[in-house]
């Protein structure tokens, strides 16, 4: 990949950042060469592990305000996503700007994620697949008058398949635009989205470290938002596949430099016919999210997610990470990786936060294990569903 489109102003704006605010990056940064000469191969591969080995030196120091993210990511280690209020703004902005380019009307008031507690809280769990929940949910969505709709590709096939057998109120061209988030999309799944919607889809890649990385044009090319990251592929000839790492420039607290994101696909540098240069993405693959069996499905990642964050913000941030399978309708297995402050009450604490969740008697056998293997996109995936 042509680095011509890394934009060194920028870089090299982050890099003298780094030489002054940040401790671990300062030893790398402070050589005897010029900081403007510095290239990103001067810079080793970063990995979530690295940033919690050095988390206490490799968070930049500042005055500014910071915001601590939800930590629990797709691979089930927890990491604390920091940012300042300026980054987040930026962030933002970015996504609104990209959001902008596809529809003018698009606004704070007609744009309806589905993900934290205050749209449960308005409007339900859009995630618990119960008939009877969806329906609930749905009809205050509707009721609400969304324009945009942001959603995994998982449940909004629960929901269309709901609009198809007439269980769902729903009249084609409701909503105008949604939004594909958080899991790897199928073409086959995104026409049937649009066919049963009658809307257009947009695909969103992004990090939970960087918020977007890259959207989709009108011409469905993915582009990399180039005045704030920098992509580059790690080619692996043994499996034949690419893993994406990639450079913020915008990230200056956390620093995100050459990370190594677990995604698969290729960068390329072209000209679209939608008028912009630069990098576009070709995603190869990636999550797919599994549905908990039971009386109440739900979307076991999310489910998993919200539960260990609450049992970590209860006191019990002790795994390092983690992986849930469903074994039985009531049987869940859970593979973990223990920090040096774990103890059996944290974990008899773990499965009463599934029970509660879940609604009802399930039983959760924890084993501790030295590793957990990664699936064939390189993640270790959070949850599956073996029954």
């Amino acid at each position: 990949m042509p680095s011509s489109y890394l934009k060194r102003e920028k870089f090299l704006e982050l890099l003298l950042y780094l030489e002054t605010f940040n401790h671990y990056y300062r030893h790398i940064v402070a050589k005897e060469r010029p900081v403007s000469q510095l290239t990103l191969e001067d810079f080793p591969l970063l990995t979530k592990q690295t940033i919690k080995d050095h988390f206490d030196c490799y968070i930049s120091s500042t005055s500014d305000s910071i915001v601590e993210e939800l930590t629990t990511g797709s691979t089930g280690q927890p990491l604390k996503c920091l940012k300042t209020n300026e980054e987040r703004l930026r962030m933002s902005m970015a996504i609104w700007r990209e959001r902008k380019r596809h529809d003018k009307h698009v606004n704070i008031n007609n744009f309806f994620g589905t993900f934290g507690a205050e749209y449960v809280k308005r409007y339900g769990d859009f995630f618990n697949f119960e008939p009877e929940n969806m329906k609930i949910c749905f009809e205050k969505l509707m009721k609400a008058e969304p324009r945009w709709l942001a959603a995994p590709i998982t449940a909004l096939k629960k929901y269309a398949k709901r609009i198809e057998n007439r269980e769902l109120e729903y009249e084609q061209g409701q909503i105008k635009f949604i939004e594909l988030v958080g899991e790897f999309v199928e073409e086959s799944d995104r026409v049937y989205i649009e066919k049963v919607f009658g809307c257009r889809t947009i695909l969103h890649y992004g990090l939970r470290e960087t918020w977007l990385v890259a959207y989709e044009c009108k011409a469905r090319k993915l582009h990399v938002l180039d005045d704030l990251f920098y992509i580059e592929q790690l080619h692996d000839s043994a499996h034949n596949q690419s893993e994406l790492l990639v450079t913020s420039y915008v990230n200056k607290l956390m620093p995100i430099i050459r990370y190594k994101t677990g995604d698969l696909g290729v960068v390329e540098a072209e000209t679209c016919s939608c008028g912009r240069s630069g990098q576009i993405v070709k995603l190869a693959g990636g999550r797919t999210a599994g549905i908990i069996k039971g009386p109440v499905e739900m979307l076991g990642d999310m489910f998993f997610k919200r539960t260990v964050y609450k049992w970590q913000q209860a006191g019990f941030d002790c795994i390092e990470a983690l992986r849930v399978e469903q074994r039985a309708i009531d049987l869940f297995q859970i593979n973990f990786i223990p920090k040096a402050n774990y103890s059996e009450p944290a974990g008899l604490a773990l499965k009463d936060f599934i029970a509660q969740g879940l609604g009802r008697e399930v039983e959760v056998n924890l084993t501790i294990v030295e590793s957990l293997p990664s699936s064939a996109n390189g993640k270790s995936m959070f949850y599956s569903c073996l029954c």
